[in-house]
């Protein structure tokens, strides 16, 4: 009997320790923990449409829980550990950041409080002196109190719409309104570009678009009679069709003078003249804008030697291996000086020469 209770005894203890293994279990230290996360606008309400992105101490992302229609969540299971958050909202106009840390079998709610982000934004004017007066919409149209730049020039905005004016005396004042997200803004390093226009710049760039609706970005001088004309525009000026020595420069300037309404004279002056393959070549017209006829005087200014402009064939140099050309060249071997180039694009472009006159007007040039 003695023995039969002893017995009986072991079984109920061992029963037991059976029972108490099944009703606790120690939580493992790598079972995920639930975490969720709330986040509250810079206004104080909460949201659902911020990007919230957790990463481990390792820099690795993890993942969201998502709900019963497949969209990502604010939850969260996470093993025990250090983690960091991150939290977006429009374009980055408002972000927070945290770390939190995760103990094995324990629950977490966290708080994100998004705060706006601030953009240092700066004015490039022209000119340099003038006045910018920034404000920011409101939610009513109506603009705020200006936004007055810190010791470096630096505005600083927020998320929204701002309009700026930038004046100056004697300049258009120019009025534009942007957004402080705009992707150029970003792309500007957060500089805003204005030139005013002056008057005169005004009347220059009436100028330039009377001259390129007839011309383009030139002016072409069909077989260097004077007459500009353009294929797409057809002729608008007749320079010098009788043949007689105008300057170009002074046909322009006429030719505005009667499509631009100004108090002042608008002057011309010759940048650049091309030929026909788009070389640079003033053989024809120099860079004073006047046209260069056969039988015209260059002046060697270095010497003071005059010879004329001839057509025909020459050599560019007194060696007579020297390729020969066909085209306009001035004519050296009249003077001591038969030994230099005769190339006449050389000449008008490239040293210290100069038209002065003319053979059959200035005969007596040539007799110095």
């Amino acid at each position: 009997m003695k023995k039969h209770m002893t017995r009986s005894l072991c079984c109920l203890l061992a029963l037991l320790l059976c029972l108490g293994s099944a009703i606790y279990t120690p939580a493992a230290q790598d079972d995920p923990t639930q975490v969720s996360f709330t986040v509250t606008l810079a206004t104080g309400k909460t949201t659902d449409y911020a990007t919230l992105k957790v990463q481990d101490k390792d820099g690795k992302t993890m993942p969201c829980q998502e709900d019963e229609y497949g969209y990502d969540t604010y939850n969260y299971l996470l093993p025990a550990g250090d983690y960091t958050y991150t939290a977006t909202y429009q374009s980055g106009s408002q972000t927070a950041s945290g770390n939190f840390t995760v103990a094995a079998g324990e629950s977490r709610r966290i708080s994100v409080q998004l705060t706006y982000t601030q953009y240092k934004v700066r004015f490039n004017t022209t000119p340099q002196n003038a006045t910018v007066a920034l404000y920011k919409n409101g939610a009513s149209g109506a603009y705020g109190d200006p936004i007055l730049p810190d010791e470096q020039g630096y505005y600083t905005i927020i998320f929204g719409q701002y309009r700026y004016t930038v004046s100056a005396e004697g300049y258009t004042p120019v009025s534009k309104t942007f957004n402080a997200t705009d992707t150029a803004l970003k792309n500007n390093n957060y500089v805003i570009t204005v030139k005013l226009e002056s008057p005169a710049d005004k009347l220059l760039t009436q100028a330039d678009n009377a001259l390129f609706n007839v011309s383009g970005d030139g002016l072409a001088m069909i077989e260097y009679s004077g007459m500009h004309s353009d294929p797409d525009f057809g002729h608008y000026a007749d320079i010098d069709s009788d043949d007689q020595d105008v300057n170009v420069q002074s046909a322009i300037e006429a030719y505005l003078a009667k499509k631009v309404k100004s108090d002042y004279p608008i002057t011309v002056t010759v940048d650049k003249v091309e030929n026909d393959q788009w070389d640079e070549d003033y053989t024809v017209i120099d860079k004073n804008g006047k046209k260069i006829w056969e039988g015209d005087l260059v002046k060697y200014l270095f010497s003071d030697t005059i010879a004329p402009i001839r057509y025909g064939s020459y050599q560019s140099c007194f060696d007579s291996t020297k390729t020969e050309h066909v085209g306009f060249y001035v004519d050296w071997s009249v003077t001591d000086k038969e030994y230099m180039r005769k190339d006449l694009g050389y000449w008008i472009n490239m040293v210290n020469a100069k038209i002065v006159g003319n053979k059959f007007d200035n005969s007596e040039l040539l007799e110095v």
